[in-house]
This record gives C-alpha cells, structure tokens and sequence, in this order.
C-alpha cells in the first residue's frame, strides 16, 4: 500500500534531500515537462501559472525545459516581485518563452500548467490569484496540476472555490492524504506520483492508500476447505427493518449471502414483515419485538431501515447489551446512539476493535455534534476522532472512503464512484462486511476487504454504462461475488 504524507512528514522529507545536496526543484519540473511531452505531444500552446513558493519553482523549471523544446510555452509569473530559490530563478532569468501577464492574457492554449501553489498554502486564495485561475480556467483545455491543484488543502482535501479542477495531478515524493478524499476527488483527475528519486519509508505512517492489491492476502484466506459445512462460514443476522423500511435489512442480507457467509439470519422491527424472501428463500427471516441473542449468530449487523422509534432504541440498547459477537453499526443505529448518552455508555463497554461504525457524513456529524460541513472539511480527521472515541473501526462514506483503526492508522479508498449514489448501496455495503466478517476476517481486514470490494464492483458496473446513471442496487451483488472468487 502506498503511504500518504502529511505537509509536516512531505517537509521533513524535502528538507533531509536538500541538506543531502539533491536537487529536488529540478527534478520535478524536468520530470513533470517529460510527462507532458510523452502524454501531449500535440500541445503547441502551453501556458504555465508559476506562483512564488516551490511549487512556483518547479513551473519555472518546466516552462523552461519546455521552452528549450521549441514549445510554444506561455509563462504567467503570478507574483513576480518573489524571491526565488537559486534553481528557480535561473530558470526564470534564463527563460527564453513568451512571458505575459493578466494584461496580454492568450485568448487559446491547448494546456493550461498550474504550478500556482502547492503544499504551504494554509489560506484562503487572494484576489489576484483567483482571477489569474479564473483566466486560465476560461480557456477550456485540460489543466495539469504540479503537486496539487492550487487551493486544495494537501492534508484534509478541503477545496478553495476558486481552484481550477485538474485534469491530471502531478504529485512529488508521496501521496498526500488531501487528494484522495472529498471535495478534491473532482479537482485533482488522474493521479501521477514522481518520486524524485527519494524512498519514502512507511513504517511510522498512519496513513495508506487502499488499492485492490492491498486486500488480496485477506481474500486468498477466505479459499474453503473440502471438510467444511455452512456453520464453518459463520452466522450472520441483520436487525433492522421497521414499517415501510423492510428492504433495507434484505439487502444486508442478500449481500451476506453473495459474500459467502454460511447461514443469514434478517430480523425485523415491524411486526407484520415477510417471512420469507421468495428471491433467495436461503436467508431466515423473523419479526416482530421479541429480539434475543442467538448463540448460534457469530456476527451482528445493526441498523439498516430501523427507524428511530422507541422501540428501536430498546432494541439497540439489548443489542450493545447482550450481544458478544462483533457488531457492526449502521444507519439508524448511529443516529440512535447520537442522540443517547446511555447507548453511548454501552457502546463503550463492548470489546476495543469488535464494533464498526460504517456512518454517512451526517451520521458523523450527529456523532460528533458538529455539522456535515465541519466533517467534510476533514474527512480524515472525523473519521480517526469516531475511532478512537468509540475504539472501533470507523468507516466514513463517501468520496474517497476513509477506514480509522483505533490506533490511529488510516486508510482512503480508491475504489467506486458516484454510480453508488443510490439507495440501498449503504445496505449492502453494511451486509457485504458482516458476511466477510463471519469468514472469520477480522473486523479491519472486514472492513477494509468490504469497502474495496464494494467500490470495484460500482467500477465494473460503469465500464458498460457511461455516465452511470440508474444504478439499481441489487445490480452489484453477482459482481461481489465475482470480485470475491477473483473471476
């Protein structure tokens, strides 16, 4: 898994390299240039956006490599009174392309370069930067982003309205946890990562990338013996369903079952629920209130469709009460939990790292009693806050999903797009992890294993429909279990 370096590790980092004499500005402005040439040679018309800090730097350095090349290379030096380091400003002295400014601005290009600002960036992007990106902006083509799209925050992922969206981010010496998750996931395109050169160890790193490569070791231990029977593979039960919402605990369970679990058990809060599901008569179904732990469940999936009534309340305290097998938290669930002191009490009682909390943004935020806004500032941060507080795996949804162990470590997502934005995904994302879990995967290999499985098959579903508009959850669930059998 590729680590992801905050700021203060990525500065560390930058400052032993130059102590040790390497020229790090050079490099990346060479290697980004070299990008360029090989992925648009057709590019005759290159403007670059140089600010005044590092990043500024390497654009100086590209533009110039560029230039050298008899590119038609247009440099905006945005604050150009900046003292710059001494690699910069040769490049900038020796710069022998059409220098411009907002005045002459080019009405065409067929590549925008914006090396405008980069990680030391901590405000709110001035007047004179917005209208520079605003011009860039209106010329239509595709923008490459050295190291990070200016205005996005390279730590938390938070976006300045003024950024322009990249159609490729170059990215220097490691990945940055702030491009992979929330707003920035539409600013920042295609990904590149250059290295410089400079090996980044990982083993004080809390945070990882989640790629599908990173998941394999925890699916190849889910291969079945031949002298097995359907109790080897655990117990699942779904608990929710109240009046009007008793689709939700089926899609739990039938995700459950795709995933592999051996028996599934889908009890309902409404009273007069199905008692059988004629599309997979596999899973056992019970309603009504008279809830009790079955020695027989191995795991617990809580929430999906349970309402907060209550009824429902009682039922998760008994639940967070009485059950000792791992539990997974959902929907209603967290909203109950939110709202009561004394669930919270109970919450805390149960095993460190047996519970998994899987909440929406404004789950979250009713969690930590703070808005959505506040959460989707910092994605990441909300998210190892959940777990700690609650010491269990935390799941936040949404774009570039974030997994926190109570530790501390964290891992975003890779996997999935906005086609998983429809009704019952969180359903069978809850149900995958349960099933997962009762293979005896434990709660973070569950997790992590669940929410990369559930976003490559939100992949594989777009490859045959474009836009990925119309998604009906269901759709997904043979293609888990194709992800799962590596077919």
């Amino acid at each position: 898994m590729k680590p992801l370096l905050d700021t203060r590790a990525i500065r560390s980092i930058e400052m032993a390299a130059l102590a040790d004499g390497v020229p790090l500005m050079q490099r990346a402005g060479t290697q980004a240039a070299n990008w360029i040439s090989e992925h648009y040679p057709h590019a005759r018309k290159i403007l670059v956006l140089a600010g005044p800090g590092n990043n500024g730097g390497d654009a100086l350095i590209l533009a110039n490599v560029l230039a050298q090349r008899q590119i038609d290379t247009m440099l905006l030096v945005v604050y150009p009174d900046s003292n710059y380091q001494s690699e910069a400003l040769q490049a900038w002295q020796a710069y022998t392309g059409t220098r411009i400014t907002e005045s002459n601005f080019p009405e065409s290009a067929d590549l925008v370069v914006d090396g405008v600002f980069g990680l030391g960036l901590r405000r709110p992007l001035d007047p004179h930067a917005q209208s520079c990106l605003r011009l860039a902006a209106a010329l239509g083509c595709p923008v490459i982003a050295l190291d990070l799209p200016s205005g996005v925050n390279p730590d938390t992922g938070a976006v300045d309205p003024a950024t322009i969206a990249a159609t490729h981010t170059l990215t220097f010496l490691a990945e940055k946890p702030g491009l992979h998750t929330g707003k920035a996931k539409d600013y920042c395109g295609t990904i590149t990562l250059f290295d410089l050169g400079i090996t980044v160890s990982d083993e004080a790193n809390a945070g990882h990338l989640l790629s599908p490569h990173s998941i394999t070791p925890f699916l190849e231990r889910l291969q079945r013996k031949h002298d097995t029977h359907k109790g080897s593979f655990g117990c699942v039960e779904v608990i929710g369903g109240d009046k009007g919402m008793v689709g939700a605990p089926l899609l739990a369970a039938r995700a459950a079952l795709y995933a592999g679990a051996g028996k599934i058990r889908a009890h309902f809060l409404a009273p007069h629920a199905p008692t059988v599901d004629l599309l997979h008569p596999e899973l056992m179904l019970s309603n009504g209130l008279d809830w009790h732990y079955r020695p027989e469940v191995t795991v617990q999936t809580l929430g999906p469709g349970l309402g907060q009534s209550e009824a429902a309340r009682r039922l998760v305290a008994d639940v967070l009460r009485q059950s000792p097998t791992p539990l997974l938290l959902d929907a209603d669930a967290l909203n109950l939990i939110a709202e009561s002191p004394d669930l919270q009490t109970f919450l805390l009682q149960r095993p460190n790292g047996t519970t998994i909390l899987t909440p929406h943004p404004r789950e979250a935020a009713r969690l930590l009693n703070c808005t959505v806004t506040e959460v989707q500032m910092d994605r990441i941060s909300t998210a190892r806050t959940l777990s700690s507080h609650f010491q269990s795996i935390c799941i936040l949804k949404g774009a570039g999903t974030v997994i926190a162990a109570p530790d501390g470590r964290y891992w975003l997502n890779q996997s999935g797009n906005a086609a998983l934005s429809c009704a019952g995904q969180g359903d069978l994302l809850a149900g995958l992890i349960g099933g997962l879990l009762a293979q005896h995967l434990s709660p973070l290999e569950s997790a992590l294993s669940g929410v990369m499985v559930h976003g490559l098959a939100g992949d594989l579903w777009l490859q045959a429909k474009n836009r990925g508009l119309g998604l009906i959850s269901q759709e997904i669930l043979p293609i888990f279990r194709k992800i799962l059998n590596n077919r």
